[in-house]
């Protein structure tokens, strides 16, 4: 990927990015999966405009945008609202800590 990817100055995202990204997503699958035993759809991993990562579910009952940045000073945000009762869910971050046990239990209600 290049400088300016998207025509209007975006950064290009780093390998470290991307599978610092790919690692907090097996660890989140990981946890709903052992949690509920239910099949989860795979999201959209696409760049973000500043080097990010992002993560995104999108479907009839769940919007959920996960944004891993490029520093690992810098906290991830998620942004995730059940379509079906408007329940919304945000919380900020460090993608190599534990995972929230509030982000499994939101997304929980999800599926």
């Amino acid at each position: 990927m290049e400088e300016n990817w998207d025509c209007d100055g975006a950064k290009p995202y780093k390998r470290e990015t991307f599978m610092k990204a790919v690692n907090f997503l097996a660890r989140f699958l990981t946890a709903i999966i052992g949690i509920t035993s239910k099949r989860v759809e795979f999201p959209d991993i696409l760049p973000g405009a500043d080097g990010e990562v992002e993560i995104s579910w999108q479907n009839e009952r769940i919007c959920f945008l996960l944004s891993v940045p490029e520093s690992d000073d810098r906290k991830a945000g998620v942004y995730g609202r059940n379509k079906k009762t408007r329940d919304e869910f945000l919380l900020n971050f460090y993608p190599n800590d534990e995972i929230d046990m509030g982000l499994i239990e939101w997304f929980k209600k999800t599926l």
